[in-house]
């Protein structure tokens, strides 16, 4: 067997390795720190000082003059994220720089390389475990809501097309979150170190392929990860050579743990364990109570449904016997967001509204968010057949209507299922 690092180091190798460990440990600076409770109370200034940094360097070294915003969006790719990534890089060159000049007879980091390869597996696995684990217990992607099956294409972003095709097919997001947490674990051990990056890399780059092909806004840390795993696998770029184009046996090559003093080491499996069993505790049961969070907000409104309007009559102070059709087809009260209410309208065109509901008084009122002048309040009621009526005012005029609800099991989407035997492709 022949152990890693056992050779001399040349001098590009330390420089390498340098620059690789600083860029590692600064990008991912705050790990795993933000997975310990009120962990982020030690790292916030760090990272309020590295933020005030890279919006210094945006205006005075990339030229910036509007103002750099700062709040979270939810995006990875917001101009912040992406000077943040310059910041780290720019810092890692320097750090590298400077660790040359200071320590430029040292042979070789053997230790300092076992714990970036701890480091860095560790980093890679928890992070997609947390991802794979939200599709196993599937709540990163939900199943299509009655908004979304009355979208068109059309009016889809790329994202937005992803995210419907990933929650209609359960068992699809499954299996990937299945691989993702496979990957995860296996880089946890030293023995499966290679297999769980050789599975990590292919899982991680179908992620990136999608999130460039679709335009998710994790572009610049799902790259990282792969870029990871990938530096993980070229630990044994002599083994897979010789297995998979010279044909030549080779010898395996071990992993020693960061510690090799026997306490130490019992003690960080220990501390492993802990830290461990408190993580993937946290994971699974973060995503159960998030899951039933979400079943329960769908059974929150009574109305949950998509309806087309019968007939409106409507009238104002000024014509009081008026029975003017207005332009709205249909409402959309979405049953994963309770709180969403969409009028559709004869063009085609789409309001969005916030909407309560008083179940005891059977009132709706709803605002658009945009226009806060323009807002509804409309008591309602279903009769003997099931057709739903609502009554009330519609931004300044009295507004009645008569609407059908459509059965959303009819939609081809919903009732098209599975099946062995197809005589002809069902492409419609």
């Amino acid at each position: 067997m022949e152990n890693l690092s056992s050779k001399p180091w040349s001098q590009s190798k330390k420089i390498l390795f340098r620059l690789v460990f600083a860029y590692i440990f600064l990008y991912c600076f705050a790990f795993p720190i933000y997975f310990i409770p009120y962990g982020s109370i030690l790292i916030h200034p760090i990272g309020t000082q590295l933020q005030n940094l890279s919006i210094w360097l945006g205006h005075h070294l990339f030229g910036i003059v509007d103002e750099i915003p700062t709040a979270e969006t939810g995006s990875g790719d917001t101009l912040i994220y992406w000077l943040l990534w310059a910041t780290k890089t720019i810092l890692a060159l320097m750090v590298t720089v400077v660790w040359s000049v200071l320590d430029r007879e040292r042979a070789s980091y053997e230790f300092l390389q076992r714990v970036l390869i701890t480091y860095t597996r560790y980093f890679v696995a928890l992070i997609i475990f947390s991802y794979g684990m939200a599709k196993v217990i599937p709540t990163q992607f939900s199943e299509p809501s009655y908004t979304q099956l009355m979208k068109t294409y059309g009016e889809s972003s790329p994202m937005n097309l992803l995210w419907t095709l990933m929650g209609y097919s359960t068992p699809y997001q499954v299996f990937g979150g299945i691989m993702e947490v496979l990957a995860a674990v296996l880089l946890l051990f030293r023995r499966t170190v290679l297999l769980g990056a050789l599975v990590m890399m292919t899982v991680m780059a179908n992620v990136v392929a999608m999130n460039f092909a679709f335009d998710v806004p994790v572009k610049l840390a799902s790259s990282h990860y792969l870029l990871f795993s990938m530096g993980l696998a070229w630990i044994f770029k002599r083994n897979l050579i010789d297995l998979f184009f010279l044909q030549n046996p080779s010898q395996p090559i071990v992993l020693k743990p960061m510690f090799q003093e026997k306490r130490a080491f019992i003690a960080t499996q220990i501390f492993k364990t802990v830290f461990l069993g408190y993580f993937f505790y946290t994971a699974v049961s973060n995503n159960l109570n998030y899951q039933k969070s979400i079943r329960e907000g769908a059974m929150v409104s009574p109305l949950a449904g998509v309806y087309n309007v019968q007939s409106i009559p409507i009238a104002n102070d000024s014509l009081v016997n008026a029975k003017t059709p207005m332009p709205i087809k249909r409402l959309i009260l979405d049953n994963y967001r309770p709180e969403r209410l969409t009028l559709a309208f004869e063009d085609d065109s789409k309001m969005r509204y916030l909407a309560e509901y008083d179940e005891e008084k059977q009132l709706i009122k709803a605002v658009l968010p945009s226009d806060s002048t323009n807002r509804m309040e409309l008591t309602y009621k279903f009769d003997e057949e099931g057709r739903l009526y609502l009554k009330g005012v519609y931004k300044e005029d009295s507004l009645f209507l008569e609407i059908n609800r459509i059965e959303i099991d009819s939609l081809l989407l919903v009732k098209k299922k599975f099946q062995w035997i197809s005589p002809v492709p069902f492409n419609r």
